[in-house]
């Protein structure tokens, strides 16, 4: 029933139709849109287990929407208008492995919104102009991919387990801080490939530097969007809590360095790769422990005079 031109559906149409398992009403047109949905339009559908919603114009979901569908495996609401969700909304869909609500208008989510979603392992967020995440991401243990890329987002402090975790992306936002135990739970997760993680373009206001306990991220291009240096294929970190004797790789570039580059060494004294760009060093006198390093780049610098290395 995709790409027709409903505009409305009665409480009653689904009445007789209970051995229904897949129910597409996706509206990929620009004219005749869905603009609310009633409470109870789909509660005789209990062997329903696809339900595709997308490109309308729904406005709200209510605690009600959704209740009896006790075997849905798939809901799709992407592309509305969507900007109130109630936090019972989906505490029926008890068997729920994808939710769809990307491309909506809310900014917020309901603390408990996916408190239920015990079965959940796609869940998509992509640009719905939130500005936080709602606390029971953190009950998600079976997620498998997440994105939340292209929103508003200025902190990453509560996120799903990584148990079971292929992908996870929030490419395009305003975060400034993440939470330390983060980079942990991806490092101590060998299943996760390194190019699954995507934080691209995540803005950084401050036009500083990261730090995580004691682990210094410095990859900052100056009066630019930020892209962090944490690709995770870089870093060679091992299954521990970070220390500065695990960092093998550091990069900065197009800023001035606060530190001087010694000091560097000092911190980091088992780095193997150090890339130091345009960033107004003037000397590297003072390097005793560098004893790892492979590969040391001071391209577009300051410096006049090599010392006599000790």
């Amino acid at each position: 029933m995709m790409d027709n031109l409903i505009n409305e559906i009665e409480i009653t149409t689904f009445r007789n139709c209970m051995k229904l398992k897949i129910l597409n009403l996706e509206n990929r047109a620009k004219i005749g849109r869905i603009n609310s949905l009633k409470s109870g339009t789909f509660s005789s559908l209990i062997n329903l287990e696809v339900l595709q919603l997308g490109g309308h114009q729904i406005s709200s979901i209510s605690s009600r929407i959704f209740e009896n569908l006790l075997n849905l495996k798939l809901l799709s609401l992407k592309k509305n208008k969507i900007t109130q969700i109630d936090g019972q909304a989906f505490t029926a869909l008890i068997k729920l492995e994808n939710l769809d609500l990307s491309e909506n208008n809310f900014n917020y989510l309901p603390s408990n919104v996916f408190i239920n979603l015990h079965n959940i392992e796609n869940l998509n967020l992509k640009s719905c102009q939130l500005k936080d995440i709602p606390s029971s991401i953190i009950n998600l243990k079976t997620l498998k991919f997440f994105d939340i890329s292209q929103n508003q987002l200025p902190w990453l402090l509560l996120y799903p387990s990584f148990k079971n975790m292929e992908s996870f992306d929030f490419y395009s936002n305003k975060i400034t801080a993440i939470n330390p135990k983060f980079f942990n739970e991806i490092f101590l997760n060998e299943s996760i490939p390194s190019s699954s993680f995507n934080l691209n373009q995540c803005e950084n206001r401050n036009d500083c530097s990261y730090q995580f306990n004691n682990l210094h991220f410095c990859n900052i291009e100056k009066d630019k969007k930020f892209e962090y240096s944490c690709k995770v294929d870089k870093f060679e970190i091992k299954k521990s809590t970070y220390t500065r004797d695990v960092v093998k790789y550091l990069e900065t570039k197009n800023k001035p360095l606060d530190i001087q580059v010694f000091e560097l060494f000092e911190l980091y004294e088992n780095v193997s790769t150090v890339q130091l760009w345009n960033s107004d060093i003037t000397d590297i006198y003072g390097i005793k422990s560098c004893s790892n390093l492979k590969f040391f780049d001071l391209r577009m610098n300051k410096i006049e005079i090599l010392y006599e290395s000790h």
